[in-house]
């Protein structure tokens, strides 16, 4: 157990009320004692939930400092971003230590060099001439195939892809050809692939993902594609091949940006849309074909 007095001293962060012995964490509507918890706003629906918590310890908006009391059977503090605080103190008194470790079914090239403190899980297949540098975490049954890349701090989930051919066609009369795809993959330090989700090799050179680029999962990123860093890929979004994202940007569930299309200024797309031309502009798009939204 820790007391919500020490975890408050460790952060700055004010304490008000009696120390509670914190063992556990929860929501704000599934009630457990001992627990650490927070809430996003002041409203009475939140309130409501919070009375029926008992020996927990809150995070709470700030705005909500001056007409809060808090009762003797739980404590608080106050904070400008209660989620941020919540998900920093797990991370510190909660989270589980791992010991980076290659699992024995895992096949990796001889021209393969793998960095320090790398974990792969079992039935993981690196290909090639690849370079996984520092702390990666790669799931199981992902495949990853040369030339590729992967900066340190990243993180794969299962059934990744990355480096697969997608489709590039060739036409002659009526038949169909598959263009050879040469390239590679490169991918910026602390990013995070989701589950399932795909990255294509370039045709000749390289699809490229900056640092810090988060992918959920199902999500795809087609050949020759060049993704700025602080992008954010929701479920199941994809883009197509030969896709410039020059600033950060944002794609909703199920949303695409299609071939050759260049993103210029950060952008959110919205659900289910799809962004057939240019985006110059920043701001909110939406709609099939997607459209800035004018609020």
């Amino acid at each position: 157990m820790i007391e919500s007095k020490e975890i408050c001293k460790a952060l700055s962060l004010p304490h008000f009320g009696n120390s509670i012995q914190i063992d556990a964490y929860t929501t704000a509507d599934q009630p457990k004692n001992n627990s650490l918890l927070f809430i996003k706003s002041n409203s009475s629906k939140n309130l409501n939930k919070l009375s029926k918590h008992e020996n927990s310890f809150f995070i709470l908006p700030k705005d909500m400092e001056d007409e809060y009391s808090i009762d003797k059977k739980n404590s608080c503090t106050f904070h400008e971003n209660p989620r941020k605080i919540f998900f920093e103190i797990l991370k510190i008194y909660f989270s589980v230590e791992v010991h980076p470790s290659i699992d024995s079914s895992v096949k990796i090239s001889s021209n393969t060099e793998i960095g320090k403190k790398v974990d792969i899980g079992s039935g993981t297949s690196i290909i090639g001439e690849c370079i996984i540098e520092d702390d990666v975490t790669i799931g199981s049954n992902s495949l990853i195939i040369g030339p590729c890349r992967i900066g340190s701090q990243s993180s794969l989930a299962s059934g990744v892809i990355i480096g697969e051919e997608s489709l590039s066609i060739s036409q002659e009369g009526k038949k169909n050809f598959q263009n050879p795809q040469l390239g590679g993959v490169i991918i910026g330090k602390n990013s995070r692939i989701g589950v399932y989700s795909t990255i294509s090799k370039g045709s000749i050179g390289d699809t490229i993902l900056g640092e810090n680029v988060f992918i959920g999962e199902y999500v795809h990123i087609g050949h020759n594609s060049k993704i700025a860093s602080n992008s954010i890929f929701t479920l199941r979004s994809s883009v197509c091949g030969s896709v410039v994202i020059e600033k950060s940007c944002w794609l909703g569930p199920h949303s695409l940006i299609l071939n050759g299309v260049r993103v210029s200024e950060e952008i959110k797309l919205g659900a289910n849309s799809v962004l057939q031309t240019n985006a110059k502009k920043s701001g909110t798009y939406f709609g099939n074909p997607a459209k800035m939204l004018k609020f």
